[in-house]
């Protein structure tokens, strides 16, 4: 993928890209595999370009407790690598994934003196800040049914490829409810199936549920 297509970078001239580009790779990740374990010291930028990402903690009897799920596009737990701590959290691949990584000591020294990048990188902060609180409002505030309406609309892809247990999982709330919704969806002819698939017929009809 290029560079200039990936929005932080969407502004800056064609040599400052080319630059960027000299410490960039691209990797592909599959469904399980670990991003980075908490503890771990961060050694890349880390830019999702497809795929789900989940950040979760371990408590000391093993349980998890899930921090968040990232969606393209949007750099991951970059924080660590801004502040030189390690990385508070695990992060692990919920499905097949593709990433850039940015070799953070040179993009630290090279880069982030320049204000188009500094702009870009406060823009990308000043949107996670958004999203929790959207999260955090959609969790208290969202009923299962607009939650599941807002999900499907601003994740389609996945919504049609992951497994219904998955999203509810993301959702917090129980497969049953999640059924229950989609069956009502399909219904009043929202969704469909296709080849045994769900797709979404009426893109705009989900919005009359969470834009209230």
């Amino acid at each position: 993928m290029e560079l200039s297509k990936v929005y932080f970078f969407s502004s800056l001239s064609q040599d400052q890209i080319k630059k960027i580009e000299k410490i960039t790779k691209t990797k592909k990740y599959k469904k399980g595999e670990f991003l980075f374990f908490e503890g771990e010291k961060p050694k890349y930028l880390q830019i999702l370009l497809s795929g789900i990402i989940k950040i979760y903690k371990t408590t000391q009897n093993g349980s998890e407790i899930i921090i968040n799920h990232f969606y393209p596009t949007t750099m991951i737990a970059e924080m660590p690598c801004f502040e030189h701590m390690h990385y508070p959290a695990t992060a692990v691949c919920e499905t097949d994934a593709e990433i850039l990584l940015i070799d953070y000591d040179i993009f630290e020294k090279e880069f982030l003196n320049d204000p188009a990048v500094s702009f870009n990188i406060i823009k990308s902060l000043s949107k996670k800040i958004k999203n929790l609180d959207e999260t955090f409002t959609r969790t208290i505030t969202m009923n299962a049914l607009q939650k599941c309406a807002r999900f499907i609309y601003e994740n389609e892809e996945l919504f049609c490829d992951l497994k219904q247990k998955k999203i509810a999982q993301i959702l917090n709330i129980t497969p049953e409810t999640l059924s229950r919704t989609i069956k009502k969806f399909k219904n009043e002819e929202i969704l469909d199936y296709k080849d045994k698939k769900l797709f979404v017929k009426k893109r705009e009809a989900l919005k009359t549920y969470f834009n209230q």
